[in-house]
Parts: structure tokens; sequence; C-alpha cells
């Protein structure tokens, strides 16, 4: 969701491993447009109070992120050759371009 053209507003919910979101936590987030995915992933994880310690990736596929046709990895940046580019030139604005398009946030 867009606040504005300058900033962009997630409703980030925490699942379980099957995905299910009913009734979980959940934090509604703004980040500027320009930030990475990087930086989203950073306060995201941050505000359920998690360190960021580990890998992460960002995936279309919500139930099986292992069948994404679109994604962003981590470890892609950091020289690993990986299926889908790196979370860190990925800008918020350019991957979240539709409302309510949803990817799942994969914190190992």
């Amino acid at each position: 969701m867009t606040i504005n053209d300058q900033a962009k507003l997630f409703k980030v919910t925490l699942s379980d491993w099957n995905g299910t979101v009913r009734g979980r936590p959940f934090r509604k987030i703004a980040i500027a447009a320009g930030s990475s995915l990087y930086d989203l992933a950073v306060v995201t994880i941050e505000s359920f109070d998690f360190d960021l310690d580990h890998a992460f990736g960002f995936y279309d596929n919500i139930k099986n992120w292992t069948r994404s046709e679109k994604g962003y990895e981590l470890f892609a940046d950091i020289g690993e050759k990986m299926k889908f580019p790196g979370v860190k030139r990925a800008t918020v604005s350019k991957v979240f371009h539709t409302p309510k398009q949803k990817l799942l946030l994969l914190f190992d």
C-alpha cells in the first residue's frame, strides 16, 4: 500500500511454517519507497524482536517458496550463484508496484 510516492505501508504478519496467518501477530511498517528489500527485511525482522542473524529471501509463492517464479535472496548479494537476484539493489518501489501485492519474507 502506498502512503504517497515516497513511502510504502506494509502489513506484515508472522506466520507459522504452513503459512497460517489467522490470529498471528502482525505489524504495520512504513518505509521509504527508495529503500532496498534488505532495509525492509531489517525493519520487519527487528519489529518482531528477532536478530538479523540468518539468511533471508523474498518469494512470490507464499505457500511453497521453493516453487516461486520471482524472488530476491541475500546470498546473491554476497556472490553466491542463486536462482534470484539480491535484496540490496532491489528497491521497494520497483518490487512492490501493484496494490495488495504479497511476498513471503522467509527468514531462516
